[in-house]
């Protein structure tokens, strides 16, 4: 009788060691799960915080940011030359898409942009009468543009078969120009493909948009507040959204990390 129940207590014993060992790792799983998605969500609000700042309140102040997209090996030359961008260059890149637009780009630099005497602009106000349709509109179309360079830069690696050529659109590098709109309209004219603006001067470049608003801002100070009244209420409306957005993800993640639910 004594063996039998030493048996039972011993095998009760072990049954609770087990049990609170399985509780133990269960808790222990679900804290680390809990740090995992509370670092992810703050993460994800600093991302959406940084975005805020760059397309919100740099619309604020009025700037606003282009692209110049080339080739890697490109890139690498640009960054070499202390990021400028070069007209004697011009017809070498993307533009050798096209005859008429290698020989249209001879002599001149680059970049995305809508200009003031675009043809396409001045059909879409003819044609559209809300002011944030046209900002749509050409929000649309830099996208577009930027599109289109970073898929012709295959065209320069006919030599290579389809997959490294799929590689280079991936390896281009895109370098930003920040100003704002009397800046694009002063210094640059519209291609005559309206496909982009281009100027015959050097024109000095940014690795990072970051960098492209804080040369803006040095430059035109803020001068592009009233310039585009429609720029700075998309910006504000922009940086409403995502300093709610950040702080909600900041503050939930920080729950998660501390385990409160």
């Amino acid at each position: 009788m004594y063996i039998s129940n030493s048996i039972n207590t011993n095998m009760n014993n072990r049954l609770q060691i087990k049990k609170f060992t399985l509780q133990s790792n269960t808790q222990s799983d679900n804290k680390f799960k809990n740090i995992i998605k509370g670092n992810t969500k703050i993460l994800a609000g600093c991302l959406v915080g940084y975005k805020g700042f760059i397309s919100g309140f740099r619309r604020i102040l009025g700037i606003r940011i282009e692209e110049h997209t080339t080739t890697y090996d490109n890139a690498k030359k640009i960054i070499e030359s202390g990021l400028i961008l070069n007209p004697k260059y011009g017809g070498t890149g993307a533009s050798q898409i096209s005859p008429i637009f290698q020989k249209n780009s001879k002599g001149f630099v680059h970049i995305t942009g809508i200009h003031k005497d675009f043809k396409t602009v001045y059909k879409c106000h003819d044609s559209v009468k809300n002011k944030f349709d046209i900002l749509f509109f050409n929000e649309i179309t830099r996208k577009k543009q930027n599109l289109l360079y970073r898929l012709t830069t295959m065209i320069q690696f006919k030599s290579k078969n389809k997959y490294q050529r799929i590689k280079e659109v991936f390896k281009a590098k895109t370098f930003y120009v920040g100003g704002t709109d009397n800046y694009f309209n002063s210094n640059f004219i519209p291609d005559s493909n309206a496909l982009a603006l281009k100027t015959t001067d050097c024109v000095k470049v940014t690795k990072t948009k970051l960098g492209a608003f804080i040369q803006a801002l040095k430059r035109e100070g803020l001068s592009g507040i009233k310039q585009n009244k429609i720029r700075v209420i998309l910006g504000a409306v922009i940086s409403l959204i995502c300093s709610y957005t950040c702080l909600k993800l900041i503050k939930n993640g920080l729950k998660d990390i501390k385990n409160e639910h």
